[in-house]
């Protein structure tokens, strides 16, 4: 009989070390997933900011050039040298939309693709505009022109302020379903 008992004991223990083990190893898969999903949030923030930070820079900077030209406020040459390093900037703009491309959702993602294909246009109808002499201002194709030209910035502002609408709305859904997950089961149906 004792030995029955002893058993029974054993037996026991080894039940609970295996429910402690699996309780263990499932504890330990929901940590990873959760610090995989963290550091996937983190990784699409790094992108996105990075991203937009260079597109607000790249943006100016054409409009500026916009600026000199419209206004004639420095010679073809210098605007020259303006839109070659806008050029080079527009390079690593580039590079910065394949991350968020990689990262983000797709409406994000492919607002910032339209963004850095229209800020190439907007800069190569400016560079265009000088390698053709800046034709004199009194010349009626330049009022077609300069309304063409604030039409690709109003559409420039208009397609960053939609991106940075649809990032917010991103990030503020995942924070509001993290949220809902933490509230009590009577509160969730409320929110």
């Amino acid at each position: 009989m004792e030995t029955k008992v002893a058993l029974a004991g054993v037996a026991g223990s080894l039940l609970g070390a295996m429910a402690g083990a699996l309780g263990a190893t499932r504890a330990a898969l929901i940590s990873s997933r959760g610090q995989s999903s963290l550091e996937a949030k983190k990784s699409l923030k790094t992108a996105v900011n990075a991203f937009a930070t260079a597109m607000l820079l790249q943006r100016d900077a054409v409009d500026e050039i916009m600026g000199d030209v419209r206004w004639r406020r420095l010679e073809p040459v210098a605007v020259m040298g303006k839109i070659q390093a806008a050029r080079q900037s527009q390079v690593d703009l580039k590079r910065t939309v394949s991350a968020v491309a990689v990262e983000a959702p797709e409406y994000p993602a492919a607002l910032a693709q339209f963004a850095v294909v229209h800020l190439d246009i907007w800069l190569e109808h400016l560079a265009d505009f000088i390698s053709e002499g800046m034709p004199p201002a009194e010349n009626p194709d330049q009022v077609d022109f300069w309304e063409q030209r604030w039409g690709d910035k109003r559409l420039m502002d208009e397609v960053v302020d939609s991106f940075t609408r649809a990032c917010r709305a991103v990030f503020k859904s995942e924070r509001r379903m993290f949220l809902v997950r933490l509230l009590p089961p009577a509160r969730r149906r409320r929110t």
